[in-house]
């Protein structure tokens, strides 16, 4: 399992190096703390948690011990984006970000901290997407920057911060008496996402000004995938890997404009 991981990680951070970059130098910082209203860093730290999540499971098919295999398997998320965030460091477009660092520390501690003091995972980190209309807005020059700056297809599914959402769903069953009649796979979620931003700062940097950037806040219920019995091994392991994602419902949400609405399905 450990050359599988070494291989894996060495190849895709060679081309992450040679590919994703185009050059890199000297290591400098940069300071994004209120790019895309802090959307990124929830991204961060959900990407360090269940990649941690999977790590711990890896580790455990393989035969080592829970409390190590929960620190090593459990801390790949974080080695992860640690290098990642060292090559931003020396990219002349990004650079090392204090912020992103601390996110995917907290991603890692949270997946951690659950398993070695409850040996379960009652918070889990999950993620939303939904692609978003620009054509709504009946403005050539906003879809024209949001074209530019997000892309199209599997591009935009990375970049776009308009159609992510991050949520933290609680299990409420692990959290009641032992002997509660409450479905154990169902969780209540909180969520957080942005809209209308067409740049990591400020829409004026792409030349428009009408239309405020606002967050968005959520509360649906969720589904707990790895709680689902099932005696199948592929299924079970489907369920696992899907759980990274909050499963539809209908959702209240507000925004920072104090609009309050109920969405039919909370992603």
């Amino acid at each position: 399992m450990a050359g599988i991981w070494a291989a894996s990680y060495g190849s895709s951070v060679y081309v992450l190096s040679n590919y994703w970059y185009d050059e890199l130098r000297g290591f400098r910082t940069f300071d994004d703390r209120k790019n895309w209203l802090q959307v990124d860093k929830m991204g961060h730290a959900q990407t360090a948690y269940f990649q941690g999540a999977w790590g711990a499971k890896m580790m455990h098919w393989a035969g080592v011990p829970h409390k190590q295999a929960t620190l090593i398997g459990g801390s790949i998320g974080f080695v992860n984006q640690t290098v990642i965030e060292i090559l931003d460091g020396q990219s002349p477009n990004y650079g090392w970000s204090n912020t992103d660092f601390f996110a995917n520390a907290v991603g890692s501690i949270a997946f951690i901290g659950q398993e070695l003091w409850w040996k379960e995972q009652r918070i889990l980190f999950k993620f939303g997407y939904q692609a978003q209309n620009y054509q709504q807005y009946q403005n050539t020059q906003i879809e024209e920057a949001a074209l530019t700056e997000f892309g199209t297809g599997a591009e935009a599914f990375f970049k776009d911060y308009n159609a992510q959402t991050y949520w933290i769903s609680g299990n409420i069953h692990s959290f009641l008496p032992k002997d509660n009649k409450c479905p154990k796979w169902l969780n209540v979620a909180v969520g957080f996402g942005a809209d209308r931003m067409l740049h990591a700062t400020n829409n004026i940097n792409k030349g428009i000004n009408d239309i405020q950037r606002r967050r968005e806040f959520y509360l649906s219920l969720d589904v707990d995938l790895s709680r689902i019995k099932t005696n199948n091994r592929l299924a079970k392991t489907a369920l696992f890997l899907l759980n990274v994602f909050k499963v539809p419902f209908p959702a209240l949400r507000v925004n920072s404009d104090g609009e309050v609405k109920v969405v039919p399905l909370g992603f």
